[in-house]
C-alpha cells in the first residue's frame, strides 16, 4: 500500500503514525510542510502524480487537510488532532467543516471532537475512533529513577492561555510543595520524556480543552504515575473521578495533590491502575493495526465505485 502523508513532521505523533506503516513494509511519503499556503498546491499535486499513492492521508483537518483537499485526490482521510475542531474561532471554523465534509474518512481520538462535528452534519459513519497509541514499552516505570523528594511533572506551554498555568500558580503558592515542569514535544524530547516522567510522583495538567485525553497525560500514564487533571474533554473516561477538578478550582487540584504527596501507597495504587488503562485502551501496535484495517476498508469502497 502507498500512503502520501501531508503534516507537520516535528509533531511526534504524525511521525510515529508514518513511521509504523514504513517499518510494516508500507510505501510511506512524507510531504512536511510547517505552515501550508495555497501556494503549496502546485508542488504537493506534482508530486502525487509522480507517486500515484493509494491513500492522501493529512494528520491535521485544519491548514493540512484544506491543501490536501485542494489536490482533489481521492481517498483522502484526514486525521482530527483536536485544536482545529475545539479552539478555532468561529469564522474560521467553516474552513474546517469543508475539509471534513470532503475527506472520505475522519479519524480523532476524542468522543467530545465527534459530538462536536456530528453538531456540524458530519455523517457519524465517515468518522472513525483510533487513538494515536503510546509504545507502553518506552514509556513505562523506572522505579530506581523516583526522586526521593515530592516532585511532580507539570504540562505547560508557554504563553498558550488553554494551559492555564494560573490556576497552578495559585495552587502552587498556596502550599509549598516542590514541582519541576515539562513539555513533551517542546523541552524533553521523546528520548529524554519517560526518564522526566519517572522522576515525578505525580503528573498535574491544568489544560482548559483536549481532545480526548491529551499526548502527555498518556504518557504520564503509562509511565505509572497518578495523574491530577482538569475535568474536561474525555478525561472522565480514563481517570477516576476523585482525580478530576473543575477548571480553575486551585483549591481542589491542590488538596488532591497534596493527599497524593503524603500518601505513597495511594500513589502506587492509581499509578499501577493507570498503567494498566494505556496498555489495554492505548496501544501503539493495536492502535496502528486498527488503522491498517481503516485503510484497506476505505481501498475497498474506492475498488466499488
Amino acid at each position: 500500500m502507498k500512503i502520501f502523508y501531508i503534516a507537520n513532521f516535528k509533531d511526534v505523533y504524525s511521525e510515529k503514525w508514518a513511521s509504523w506503516f514504513e517499518k510494516n513494509g508500507h510505501a510511506v511519503t512524507r510531504y512536511h510542510l510547517k505552515k501550508p499556503v495555497i501556494g503549496d498546491v502546485k508542488k504537493v499535486k506534482r508530486v502525487i502524480r509522480q507517486v500515484k499513492p493509494d491513500i492522501l492521508h493529512s494528520q491535521y483537518a485544519g491548514r493540512w487537510g484544506l491543501l490536501a483537499m485542494s489536490t482533489g485526490f481521492h481517498p483522502h482521510i484526514t486525521t482530527i488532532h483536536g485544536s482545529e475542531v475545539l479552539l478555532t474561532e468561529h469564522s474560521k471554523q467553516y474552513l474546517v467543516k469543508t475539509v471534513l465534509k470532503h475527506a472520505d474518512l475522519i479519524t480523532t481520538d476524542g468522543f467530545n471532537v465527534i459530538e462536536k462535528i456530528k453538531e456540524w452534519g458530519i455523517k457519524p459513519d465517515k468518522i472513525r475512533m483510533v487513538n494515536f497509541g503510546f509504545d507502553t514499552d518506552k514509556f513505562k516505570p523506572i522505579p530506581e529513577l523516583k526522586s526521593s523528594i515530592p516532585h511532580l511533572v507539570v504540562r505547560y506551554g508557554t504563553g498558550v492561555p488553554v494551559y492555564d498555568l494560573s490556576t497552578f500558580g495559585m495552587a502552587y503558592r498556596s502550599d509549598d510543595f516542590i514541582f519541576c515542569t515539562i513539555r513533551s514535544l517542546q523541552g524533553y524530547s521523546q528520548e529524554e520524556a519517560p526518564q522526566v516522567y519517572n522522576k515525578a510522583w505525580v503528573y498535574v495538567s491544568t489544560a482548559l480543552s483536549d481532545s480526548g485525553l491529551a499526548g502527555t497525560t498518556h504518557e504520564a500514564m503509562a509511565c505509572g504515575l497518578p495523574v491530577v487533571i482538569t475535568n474536561v474533554a474525555d478525561n472522565h473516561l480514563w481517570v477516576d473521578k476523585e482525580y478530576l477538578f473543575e477548571p480553575g478550582d486551585y483549591r481542589k487540584l491542590r488538596d488532591i495533590v497534596m493527599r497524593l504527596l503524603e500518601n505513597p501507597k495511594e500513589r502506587e495504587a492509581q499509578g499501577k491502575k493507570n498503567r494498566e488503562a494505556i496498555v489495554s485502551r492505548n496501544n501503539y501496535q493495536v492502535e496502528m493495526a486498527k488503522m491498517s484495517e481503516i485503510y484497506q476498508e476505505v481501498l475497498s469502497w474506492q475498488k466499488k465505485k
